[in-house]
């Protein structure tokens, strides 16, 4: 997910002299969680900790923590690094969710007494209809083109993500880190 953001961080260090740099360090389907691995990629855990090595060196003072939460909870093939066995856990059980986070909180309360300015997003607004590719033509041009430009209506969002994003949310505040919900850019009262 946080791979969506490059265009506009991209932008943002072309346009203003206050962004020298933006480094990513992103791997698509893995979550940002210290501690687990996926049995589908073998990587992950190395590139979890390659990513809090990097958030850590004194050249990095600001670090954007995010993921797709929602295919945390939905991937089913994780499993906690410590376990020889590599049995699979189960993230949509709230109390295992809450276990396996406290790493994740853990690392974040490290980057902040490390001096980081630190942000950690939530999980946006997404779904079928959020796909590019449910939507007819490029989406900003859609309207444009006299295209239907698709929408994802509040209540759908808060009730794929609320439940998550009230945990992530509080993870942050104890971790003393500011968080970003993407769904204030993006929706209204009525849709996202």
């Amino acid at each position: 997910y946080i791979q969506q953001l490059y265009p506009r961080m991209k932008a943002l260090s072309e346009s203003q002299q206050r962004f020298r740099s933006v480094l990513f360090v992103t791997s698509a389907g893995c979550a940002p969680v210290p501690g687990i691995g996926r049995k589908s990629d073998a990587q992950c855990a190395s590139f979890i900790e390659r990513g809090l090595e990097t958030a850590r060196r004194r050249d990095v003072p600001v670090v954007v923590v995010g993921g797709s939460w929602l295919g945390l909870l939905g991937r089913g093939d994780y499993y906690l690094l410590d376990d020889p066995a590599e049995t699979i856990i189960d993230l949509k059980d709230p109390e295992v969710l809450d276990d396996v986070l406290v790493p994740l909180e853990q690392a974040l309360t490290e980057l902040v007494g490390l001096g980081k300015q630190v942000y950690f997003v939530l999980a946006p607004p997404g779904g079928g209809l959020a796909d590019p590719e449910s939507i007819p033509g490029a989406r900003l041009g859609a309207a444009d083109q006299g295209l239907p430009v698709k929408s994802i209506p509040i209540e759908d969002h808060l009730r794929r993500t609320g439940d998550v994003n009230t945990r992530l949310r509080a993870l942050a505040e104890r971790a003393a880190v500011q968080v970003i919900d993407p769904a204030g850019w993006i929706c209204d009262d009525e849709a996202c």
